[in-house]
């Protein structure tokens, strides 16, 4: 499991922001964020998400 520890949760807001990660995609953000965190890539086939996933430098394959 990936979990985000107290200050990555703190400054998650600032790190999405930066990143251009609004709205909807935030959720897609934290899961990246998480993953980016334990050092784990991301499997997904959500061809939405991937533009997040890479906007935030996290490995991920696409399963599509």
């Amino acid at each position: 499991a990936a979990l985000l520890d107290s200050r990555s949760v703190r400054s998650a807001p600032a790190v999405l922001a930066a990143a251009g990660v609004v709205g909807g995609a935030t959720y897609d953000g934290l899961v990246a964020l998480a993953a980016r965190s334990a050092g784990l890539p991301l499997a997904t086939r959500d061809r939405r998400a991937q533009s997040t996933y890479r906007l935030l430098d996290v490995a991920v394959e696409s399963l599509v």
